[in-house]
């Protein structure tokens, strides 16, 4: 799609991909397994190998019932449990190994890419339900294909283990929490949501998850991301109310009389001034030795 010069291009290419349709089918499923299994019914869920289309049923159904998995450290476990320990073909699937032959490039498929989208999409319907945000999803995936961590190579746990890639590489899962701060959602209200079974399904609510897709496109001005917005905000909120309780402080010392002459108190701009007793020059000259 970034190659269209029109709109109308744009919006054809985006229809002829089936990308959305493809998304949307998913979020369905997913659903249809949450409010089934919030209502007691059983489940066997299984596609024609169990390690594409199941990984991302259960895992989108698992996101909705339990808020445990919308958390960091949630979210990595499911990964590591429906993903790699049921052993979707990373290798495979995100062509790591797909330039050697054309039989490799058959395999190549966007289901994580897919299964991220699909989270995506949830969270624009409930911004305050996730701890992570979006750009915790585009780094995991962005790393899906680099290579340059261990976690996603080999096509299931035997080949990662027979790789020893334990020892060999590095985890992305402890990258990615040296960062912990860039991936938290501002607007995170722990405990206040549970089972999540009133998404919108309808074609209308999905969108293009630009900050993914279009993150590398140029154009006259910079995209501002509103998640950048709101840390930042918050971080000046945060430091207004530190000099604020502060200030309260310094002003209920003064009430009391703590403040002795020649120590130092908050001026009206907010800087520190020094309070000195006026000495004239009498005053100031030194007696000479007691006779």
């Amino acid at each position: 799609c970034h190659r269209a010069k029109t709109v109308s291009d744009y919006y054809k290419q985006l229809e002829a991909s089936s990308w959305l349709k493809h998304v949307l089918a998913l979020l369905e499923c997913g659903n249809f397994l949450a409010i089934s299994i919030a209502r007691g019914i059983s489940c066997v869920v299984h596609c024609s190998d169990g390690w594409d289309r199941t990984a991302q049923s259960v895992s989108i159904a698992q996101i909705l019932l339990d808020p445990f998995f919308r958390t960091i450290k949630g979210f990595q476990i499911l990964i590591e449990k429906d993903w790699l320990g049921f052993g979707h073909k990373f290798d495979d699937r995100c062509g790591h190994i797909g330039a050697f032959n054309d039989e490799a490039a058959r395999e190549v498929s966007p289901i994580f890419t897919q299964f991220l989208d699909a989270t995506f999409q949830i969270m624009r319907q409930y911004p305050c339900a996730f701890e992570f945000n979006e750009r915790y999803l585009i780094h995991m995936h962005e790393h899906a294909y680099s290579c340059q961590y261990g976690t996603f190579l080999g096509n299931c746990d035997k080949d990662r283990k027979d790789l020893n890639l334990a020892k060999r590489t590095q985890s992305l899962w402890a990258f990615l929490d040296d960062r912990h701060d860039d991936y938290i959602n501002p607007l995170y209200e722990t405990n206040k949501y549970g089972f999540l079974g009133k998404i919108n399904l309808h074609p209308s609510t999905l969108v293009i998850w630009t900050a993914m897709y279009n993150r590398f496109d140029t154009g006259l001005l910079p995209r501002e991301n509103t998640n950048d917005v709101a840390l930042s905000t918050m971080e000046h909120v945060g430091i207004l109310e530190t000099h604020l309780a502060s200030l309260q402080s310094r002003l209920a010392e003064l009430k009391l009389g703590k403040q002795t002459p020649g120590s130092e108190v908050m001026s009206d701009s907010g800087h520190s001034s020094s309070i000195s007793n006026t000495i004239t020059p009498e005053a100031s000259k030194i007696p000479g030795p007691l006779k």
